[in-house]
């Protein structure tokens, strides 16, 4: 890959990672605000909440923070081994799956999405 390549590939992934990362942030953010609600909805006990929305919703909002750190760990990986420079880290990541962090990407997305829904119908309830 020449280098010209290589920097438009940088730019666009990291593009991307920051993108990742505000996911990450509002995910995070919206797990706080479950939480929240959810000690509200039981009079400040949020030990057993029944209500399966807020449950879900809870659960998107963790699956998507999640993959939203997996994909910047697949992409800075992607572009490491891009570089052609001598950097290996040790990580338990195999090689192959690093041309395929768009599938954390996208996982992230529709996470976040569904959890964006499943908070609003517990809101609108």
């Amino acid at each position: 890959m020449s280098t010209s390549q290589f920097e438009r590939e940088y730019q666009i992934v990291s593009l991307f990672i920051d993108s990742a990362k505000s996911y990450g942030q509002l995910s995070a953010a919206a797990l706080a605000l479950l939480a929240y609600l959810s000690a509200q909805l039981l009079g400040g006990s949020p030990v057993v909440v029944d209500n399966k929305l807020l449950i879900a919703a809870s659960f998107c909002f963790l699956a998507a923070t999640l993959a939203a750190g997996a994909y910047q760990a697949l992409a800075a990986g992607r572009l490491e081994s891009l570089s052609g420079l001598p950097i290996r880290r040790a990580r338990g990541i195999p090689e192959s799956w690093f041309g395929h962090s768009f599938v954390a990407y996208q996982a992230m997305m529709l996470a976040f999405y569904l959890g964006a829904g499943f908070l609003a119908a517990v809101v609108v309830r």
